[in-house]
């Protein structure tokens, strides 16, 4: 460009020359222009701008108007200004060796760039937000026709970058800037053009913006000014404020707030902010790109690429909803999100117009809106990693495989019968995967359609109707498919299994007979097919006249690897020993490699590539088309001749050209980002690192695979292979709640499947391996708590006939229709205060669960302390534990307390190991000291009615309580439930009134008093004394969430806690006070 001739010397000449300046010049990096930073004598400092001759004198001009209009606004302080030189010329042209240059001079703005700065805080963003908002509010009244141009850098011109995706070397990183150039292209060009335009500055970037403390210091280069939508100057701006940010679209949202708070934007702007924002990162991306591979030595061509990439990736794991919103919120405007969170509406109507046997996965449902590749979005704003859907083989939405449909369905989409290249295109593609023989294609709309058809193929070819299928095996939903799938005609509502379908041994190195260990499994399992064989070899129909007695087999079929029946790869040599008996039989292979095949296995494109086979015939589905509703069946010529045999096959959608379209996309797809590969490293990594899960937790009886086709089986016990259920549903409940969809498998519902999109990453591998680590000790420990308040209840329902007397009147009156029904409000303890014993030592117990201590509570006549606890999940109790204060009690009543007391010399829960819930349990049941006498019980009681409970209920479980108000109304209230419990004939403690009512109305509480239960004591004396009882709450809604609807009313918007003057009297159920009341 000639820019060598412009020494500092020169530079310096032409300053004194044009402007009167003695100066010493620097030079500068500059992206296209040079830039010298010049110092003069008295200190002052300016930049000195060196425009070369392919640079628009139009648009430098319109440069110096710009600021010039700017130097009368309220960012004028913090804008540069152009100084004239002698003549009074912002814009000098000079002539240098044959060449028009263009000398602007500026002065220097103090401060420090943004990106110099370490950590930004709100209050910093704020600021860039409200200085652009000034800015663009004082440049409403400001045009210039150079402005107005097609600029590389404007992102309305986004879509112009696609000619440069090529360039990006990495697949994913250029599958990621496809996809969002593709959401452009869909979300944003058909609004483009009714935003607000305006003159904008258009590269707010991190070396542009200088700050100065937490303030805005000012803002540089006009460079990159264009006329365009107003809403993309703030998506520049939020771009660069969002590099390295800790939560980057909250970072954004402050921008936002301080941009609208100067000069108001528009719903319809922010809305769009978290598309155009991707869109500004696509161009620079694929700017660098392109650089790169033009070999570009100059440093401002990369100096973003490498924040823009890392910001372009996180911004796909951030659901749009979720920035939508947080922009919405910023400016005030109304909320996208749902009023209701569990779309009992919507359910409502999909049960009345869809089938009621379609099942919705998950406890709590979710409304899925989009899907980005490997990820998910509901309405809610969260993000999801799909790991389970490997329909969406190459990711969902993949920009390539969408703008294939798109295209061919805009052409043409038709049937068969007319001659289209895309139809024998493909199956050319296709085939060139398989082995030669298998040469000829059939295409479908599904699995289920295509292994009817190759069924029907088979019975055709071999003149037979038998068929082998394995144990637990699904195969589709046609009557066909049903017929051969033990999955389902063996299940609920499943009609048997028909006479001519023929069960084989689940080849399962796991459970089954033949185990990891036995290198001979393979073939001893195929053992199974041969018996089968060898009976139909003499099975005769004796109603067929004539019949021989020799039946034979029409097809073997299986699954390459087991989906249904567990995620199972077959073991080696299987398939070959199974495949060599069916042929000798007369039969033919088939392998459907509906769910395993497209390079999922990593080693091989086809799952029984690993077996070391050829099949006769090929089922293909579910990935072949990414969710595109596209299968095929794939067969050997002889078998393709036999079956044309006069009569028509015909398929209306099968083979038409925008199911080609898609199919030809998916495998080019597949080539060209190396998935295969990608499986067999991302997979074999994440199967390294679940084979570790064993060594920490018992539960994980089994971890197999191949490539991103991987089942993790839960065990209860490794020894007798009890299948862990319901543990495993609360791990995928889990899982779901940290961003990970999964779902299980196997004929005992207890493995995992694992079968994420081909464009799972290592990230995600990492992440999912340890967030499955940290919920398998959670869940651990929650099946522990529930062992152990199992043990509880158990014992207590036991020995207190109340429980079970009431349950079975609420059952009786139809309040509820099983115990499960009811919900335990809080369950609580009494100890006694003395060492090694008391609140300090049962606490540990419930603390190791996952319980949190609360509120304290102080009892001064009846000498008690206590503490409620928070449970770990909200299906999980309350606990409520009180203690006796010894040492308030008179000197015999310690004496006798602490004769059996002093028996206990250490904290017996320090001894304990409470990830066993089986010592726990007994350990809550045991007796921590002697059995007391009848004196020593009746002359406790005499000062204190707990002390004595205590001293010989030990730590027995007082009582349970049922949360009345999520009863039905009528028993909803504990005024309503204790006038149903009275006409059942059962008591209630009156002590302080039937109903206990807090100072706030908020917590309603009741009790019965309990039951005299005959106990013995020492020296084999029993007497009479009280028992337990039950206890009723009713938490009212707090006042602040009065308005909401009773669905959406949980523990959340109750009263929570507890309140002393309610369990005082509580307390008094066991008192003889209220036992000994006729």
């Amino acid at each position: 460009m000639g820019f060598a001739v412009f020494s500092s010397a020169r530079v310096e000449a032409l300053v004194s020359e044009h402007y009167g300046l003695s100066v010493n010049a620097r030079a500068l990096n500059g992206y296209d222009e040079l830039n010298y930073l010049l110092t003069a004598g008295d200190g002052r400092r300016y930049i000195l701008k060196i425009a070369d001759p392919s640079h628009d004198p139009g648009f430098l001009e319109a440069q110096v108007s710009i600021l010039r209009h700017l130097a009368d606004s309220p960012v004028a302080d913090r804008i540069q200004r152009c100084l004239p030189d002698k003549r009074g010329n912002a814009l000098v042209a000079l002539e240098e060796a044959g060449q028009r240059y263009y000398l602007r001079l500026l002065n220097f703005l103090e401060g420090e760039f943004w990106v110099e700065r370490k950590g930004h805080s709100d209050g910093l963003a704020e600021d860039l937000g409200r200085f652009l908002g000034d800015m663009d509010r004082s440049l409403t009244d400001f045009s210039h026709p150079a402005m107005r141009r097609r600029y590389t850098w404007d992102i309305q011109t986004a879509l112009d970058r696609k000619q440069d995706l090529q360039w990006i070397k990495d697949p994913a990183d250029r599958r990621v800037a496809d996809y969002f150039l593709l959401q452009f292209e869909t979300e944003i060009l058909p609004y483009l053009y009714s935003l607000r335009m305006a003159y904008a500055h258009n590269d707010a970037n991190d070396y542009n913006v200088l700050v100065s403390g937490e303030a805005l210091a000012g803002l540089i280069d006009f460079g990159d000014m264009v006329y365009t939508q107003l809403i993309n100057n703030v998506a520049v701006a939020c771009v660069y404020a969002m590099f390295g940010a800790a939560d980057p679209i909250h970072t954004a949202a402050v921008l936002v707030q301080g941009y609208h708070s100067r000069y108001p934007l528009r719903v319809e702007e922010t809305d769009l902010l978290y598309w155009l924002i991707a869109a500004r990162l696509c161009i620079s991306v694929t700017r660098s790109a392109a650089h790169a591979a033009q070999n570009s030595e100059n440093e401002h061509h990369f100096v973003t690429e490498r924040s823009a990439w890392t910001l372009l990736h996180r911004l796909l794991a951030i659901n749009p909803v979720a920035a939508k919103e947080a922009f919405r919120k910023a400016c005030g405007f109304p909320s996208i999100l749902p009023a209701e969170d569990d779309y009992a509406a919507l359910e409502r109507e999909r049960g009345f117009y869809i089938g009621r046997n379609l099942s919705i996965s998950y406890q709590h449902h979710l409304k899925i809106e989009r899907g980005a590749l490997q990820y998910l979005y509901d309405d809610r704003g969260r993000t999801y990693i799909d790991c389970v859907n490997n329909v969406s083989h190459v990711g969902h939405c993949h920009p390539t495989v969408v703008r294939a449909i798109q295209g061919q369905a805009a052409r043409l989409n038709t049937n068969t019968r007319y001659l289209h290249d895309n139809l024998v295109e493909y199956a050319k593609k296709l085939t060139a995967t398989l082995p030669s023989s298998l040469k000829v294609c059939y295409f479908t709309n599904s699995g289920s359609e295509a292994n009817d058809l190759a069924i029907r193929m088979s019975r055709h070819y071999t003149g037979r109707q038998d068929i082998i299928v394995l144990d637990h095996a699904y195969h589709g939903t046609s009557t066909t498919a049903m017929e051969m799938s033990p999955y389902k005609f063996d299940g609920k509502g499943g009609a048997g299994k028909k006479p001519y379908i023929h069960k084989a041994m689940n080849p399962d190195l796991y459970r089954g007979p033949y185990r990891y260990d036995d290198p001979q499994a393979g073939e001893k399992y195929a053992q199974d097919v041969s018996r089968i064989l060898t009976d139909l070899a003499y099975q005769a129909d004796r109603s067929v006249p004539g019949d021989t007695g020799f039946k034979g087999v029409a097809a073997f079929i299986c699954e390459t690897l087991l989906g249904v029946g567990g995620q199972i790869p077959l073991p080696p040599g299987y398939l070959d020993a199974v495949y060599r008996q069916v042929r000798a039989a007369g039969g033919l292979c088939i392998a459907d490699e509906v769910q395993v095949g497209f390079g999922r296995v990593g080693k091989k494109f086809w799952g029984f590539e690993l077996q070391d086979v050829e099949p006769d015939i090929v089922v293909l589905g579910k990935p072949i088309g990414n969710g595109h509703p596209l299968a095929a069946v794939i067969v050997k010529e002889a078998i393709a001749e036999a079956f044309n045999n006069g009569m028509e096959y015909f398929n209306t959608y099968g083979g038409n050209p925008v199911s080609m379209a898609a199919g030809l996309s998916v495998l080019r797809v597949i080539e060209e980002e190396n998935l295969q590969a990608h499986a067999e490293r991302v997979g074999g990594y994440l199967l390294e690192q679940l084979k570790r899960l064993p060594e920490h937790h018992a539960v994980v009886g089994d971890v197999r695979g191949s490539g991103l086709f991987i089942g993790v089986e839960l065990v209860k016990d490794r020894q007798t292979l009890e299948p862990a259920v319901p543990f495993i549903d609360r791990a995928v409940e889990k899982m779901k709640e940290r961003g990970y969809l999964l779902s299980t498998d196997g004929p005992l519902h207890n493995v995992l499947k694992i079968k994420p999109p081909m464009v799972f990453s290592m990230d995600n591998a990492d992440g999912f391996a340890r967030s499955l680590d940290e919920v398998l000790t959670e869940c651990t420990v929650s099946a522990g708590l529930d062992a152990v308040l199992g043990g509880l209840m158990r014992r207590y329902k036991e020995r207190v006939p109340d429980v079970a007397a009431i349950i079975q009147a609420m059952i009786d009156e139809k309040v509820i229709t099983r115990a499960d029904d009811i919900e335990n409000d809080h369950i609580a303890f009494r100890t006694i205060g003395v060492p090694h014993l008391g609140i300090a030592s049962l606490e540990k117990l419930f603390l190791h669960y996952g319980y949190e201590r609360k509120g304290h509570y102080s009892f001064v006549e009846k000498k008690l302390d206590a503490y409620w606890y928070a449970p770990p999940e909200p299906r999980c109790p309350r606990i409520f534990i009180s203690e006796l204060r010894v040492g308030d009690l008179s000197a015999r009543a310690q004496e006798i307390i602490h004769s059996y007391t002093d028996e206990v010399k250490s904290d017996p829960a320090d001894a304990l190991d409470l990830d066993d819930s089986v010592a726990v349990d007994a350990f809550l049941h045991s007796a921590l000291w002697r059995t007391p006498t009848v004196a020593d019980y009746q002359e406790l009681a005499v000062e204190s009615e707990y002390a004595a409970w205590v001293i010989y209920n030990r730590y027995y479980l007082n009582h349970f309580t049922i949360s009345v108000h999520n009863l039905p109304e009528g028993y909803n209230t504990v005024s309503l439930f204790n006038q149903f419990l009275e006409r059942k004939g059962f008591r209630l403690n009156d002590a302080g009134g039937k109903i206990k009512t807090s100072p706030d109305k908020g917590l309603l509480q009741s009790s019965t008093v309990a039951g005299m239960v005959e106990a013995e004591f020492a020296g084999g004396e029993h007497i009479q004394i009280a028992g337990s009882y039950v206890e009723f709450a009713e938490r009212r809604v707090l006042p602040q969430f009065a308005h909401l609807p009773a669905n959406q009313i949980t523990r959340l918007q109750r009263r929570e806690g507890f309140e002393a003057g309610n369990a005082d009297k509580i307390f008094e159920s066991t008192y003889s006070s209220q036992t000994g009341r006729k």
